[in-house]
């Protein structure tokens, strides 16, 4: 499945749960689907938590929710 495709689904599913849909510049959009599916939805969840879709709130959560997921293996080498 194509990334776009993916956020587009989440996007979706979590505008249903929520009861609203955000709205996001399309350089949101691409700095978001750089990401695997299950980045993604940590980092739209966090959109919708906070209904926040700024561009300054998305690259801080995408920064937040990346480093959430490394984890040091062995001598510094870093897995996503």
């Amino acid at each position: 499945m194509d990334r776009y495709d993916a956020f587009k689904i989440i996007d979706y599913m979590l505008g249903k749960k929520h009861n609203f849909t955000i709205t996001l510049s399309e350089e949101s959009i691409s700095l978001i689907c750089r990401h695997d599916s299950e980045i993604m939805y940590k980092i739209m969840l966090s959109l919708y938590a906070t209904k926040n879709t700024g561009e300054e709130f998305v690259k801080e959560s995408i920064a937040s929710v990346s480093k959430e997921t490394k984890r040091i293996i062995g001598f510094d080498i870093q897995k996503g």
